[in-house]
């Protein structure tokens, strides 16, 4: 009895010492993120928006009163493309209904193909976008990287290769939180697919992600995007959800050609909270999705207007679009799922599964005038033609309204692209601030418009240029005083009053690098480009069974110590090819001593050994004779 008195006093001072809400909230602390996509509603952005509160009413209903982020898959307008101004409006709709739930710098979103221009209205830039907290991840796919008709195969390796970067740190580290990767199009085939070529390239996509759930990471793969003409009802309708194990269909890179395979991550729509056209007796239901981390799960909850909702909805053949080939997934997975968390089985890389075939000097798209460098080096493209650049170079035409004077467009293959491949120095501009103006010139020589009477208003390439207030976000406009740089019917860029052209403007980033057998680093972070004198750290890989490193070849630059697995590589001007070496002799094995060829020189050494042996018998013999005399 007095035993059992002491436990309860001892009980009773500990829960003095350590309250129980204190206990719990150490052993349950839970990082909470809310999702869903396409908002789009057709009865207009005000009812809209009173449909996504009645879902999160319900998501506050079931307990959820605070969250940490607030992740979204793209189009916040309706029957419009590109409207800067209306994807505003939408995500400023979203931002504020769910601002007394979120917090708001962790709020994604991302583009879709009715969207603007990543970072511009709110959205966000593709790529890495992980909270401070480290947390959970985020990486985005942007529609400019993964898009609509998916008709530009290079961008989306390039996409799928940025990807492969990312999962690459995240290997490096062990990183054994989840990973959300948010898409505005989803991976799978389906009719859009076959009609619209919707995408067709999802495997080079697809192939990284599932190599790096294999290797342990714990991917969330989000989208939206095939809300409209039933195009997933097969798969669920409203309401998607495959996890590991899970069959799932990918194009080949074809828009007829698909293979089926088995999920080593996530697969869900994110939730759609504009509409869902319901053709075919499909799920059509309205949802939104929450996400709880805690330790080493994740619970996964759907939810509607009304309360839970099924993660998956049971799949129906689609005879609207004249679905073939492949038969309606009937799986449903209950509205609550809990998802483990598994440790980074394998943390070498996921190797290049992407061949860009291109190599030059690299550019970039300058999404915000604060970007912008002092000395930097920029290639100005024309808006209205994305393969027009307005290269320094002074040029006169005429036509039956006159002779102008400006700088001349040339026609370069994609410029259009995010980032370029390509030996265009000879069309860069290097721009240098003059307070809030810039000078922008080339080679010493600067652009200068000049009012005549002959030539209007012309633009030249002079010692002393003029001052330009570059204006915009995404594209940019030119103005110096009261001229502006526009497009002359003539077909070459001079100046205006009024009716300013507008440009996307590139900046140079540096030449690439393609190393095969090895990897290339800087501070520890792969890196496929770098400038002059930057200095790489260069790995080669592991030998392949049976054969050794034996050293790098360069086809110019300098390396440190060419027979070292691990060394160093000064960039040099151009674009560069680095090959690690591979033998199936270890160069590094140690020599053996030489042999000698005993009958070298027509001796052998056994002869000679004897001989010299008799030599010095002899002359002992002799040695011993001459004091045998002295004796006597």
């Amino acid at each position: 009895m007095k035993k059992t008195l002491a436990y309860l006093l001892a009980a009773v001072m500990l829960l003095t010492f350590f309250p129980m809400g204190g206990i719990l909230s150490q052993a349950e602390e839970i990082t909470t993120l809310i999702a869903a996509t396409d908002f789009q509603p057709k009865e207009g952005a005000a009812t809209g928006i009173k449909k996504v509160n009645k879902i999160i009413s319900a998501i506050k209903a079931d307990g959820i009163t605070s969250a940490d982020g607030f992740l979204f898959c793209g189009d916040y307008d309706f029957g419009t493309f590109g409207v800067a101004e209306e994807t505003k409006e939408g995500i400023d709709l979203l931002t504020e209904s769910v601002s007394g739930l979120v917090d708001e710098k962790n709020m994604v979103f991302i583009q879709g193909n009715h969207d603007a221009v990543p970072g511009t209205s709110g959205l966000n830039p593709g790529g890495n976008n992980d909270p401070e907290s480290g947390k959970y991840g985020v990486f985005v796919i942007n529609n400019d990287d993964y898009m609509w008709h998916n008709e530009d195969e290079v961008r989306i390796k390039r996409t799928a290769q940025k990807l492969i970067n990312y999962l690459n740190e995240k290997l490096a580290v062990g990183y054994d939180k989840p990973i959300f990767v948010l898409s505005h199009l989803p991976l799978h085939y389906n009719m859009r697919t076959k009609q619209d070529g919707d995408g067709k390239y999802a495997n080079h996509i697809f192939n990284v992600l599932n190599e790096a759930g294999q290797k342990g990471l714990n991917i969330i793969f989000l989208f939206g995007h095939d809300h409209s003409q039933g195009w997933d009802d097969y798969l669920g309708g409203s309401s998607i959800y495959l996890t590991k194990g899970d069959e799932i269909l990918v194009a080949n890179s074809s828009q007829t050609v698909f293979k089926s395979h088995t999920l080593n991550f996530t697969y869900m729509n994110a939730g759609y909270v504009g509409y869902y056209d319901n053709h075919n007796g499909a799920d059509d239901a309205l949802t939104m999705t929450s996400f709880r981390i805690m330790g080493s799960s994740v619970v996964i909850t759907r939810y509607d207007s009304n309360g839970i909702h099924n993660l998956k909805s049971e799949g129906v053949t689609n005879s609207y679009k004249g679905e073939s080939g492949y038969t309606a997934n009937t799986k449903v997975y209950p509205p609550r799922q809990t998802l483990a968390l598994t440790q980074v089985g394998d943390r070498s890389a996921i190797k290049d599964l992407i061949n860009l075939n291109e190599s030059g000097r690299q550019y970039k798209r300058i999404n915000h005038v604060d970007e912008l460098k002092d000395g930097g080096k920029y290639l100005v493209v024309y808006n209205d033609t994305t393969d027009q650049i307005l290269v320094p170079k002074v040029i006169t035409k005429s036509n039956n309204q006159g002779t102008r004077v400006g700088f001349h467009l040339q026609n370069a293959y994609n410029i259009g692209d995010f980032e370029v491949y390509g030996n265009y120095a000879t069309m860069e501009w290097t721009f240098a601030k003059a307070g809030q103006a810039w000078f922008i010139g080339h080679e010493g020589l600067f652009a200068t418009l000049t009012p005549t009477n002959d030539f209007a208003i012309t633009a030249t390439l002079e010692a002393q240029g003029s001052a330009f207030v570059i204006e915009g976000e995404a594209t940019y406009t030119f103005k110096s005083g009261n001229y502006v740089l526009n497009y002359n019917a003539r077909g070459l860029m001079n100046a205006y009053t009024s009716d300013p052209a507008s440009f996307y403007i590139y900046e140079y980033v540096g030449h690439t690098i393609d190393v095969t057998g090895g990897s290339a680093a800087v501070d520890g972070k792969p890196v496929r480009v770098a400038d002059v004198g930057e200095v790489i750290t260069l790995t080669a890989d592991e030998a392949p069974k049976g054969q050794f490193f034996a050293g790098w070849e360069v086809e110019k630059g300098d390396i440190t110590l060419k027979n070292e697995a691990v060394t160093t590589f000064t960039m040099p001007e151009g674009a560069v090819k680095i090959k690690a070496v591979y033998t199936e002799t270890d160069p590094n094995a140690p020599i053996d001593e030489p042999t000698v060829d005993k009958n070298e020189g027509g001796l052998s050494w056994t002869v000679i050994v004897i001989v010299s042996t008799a030599v010095l018998a002899i002359a002992a013999v002799g040695v011993a004779l001459v004091v045998k005399r002295k004796k006597k």
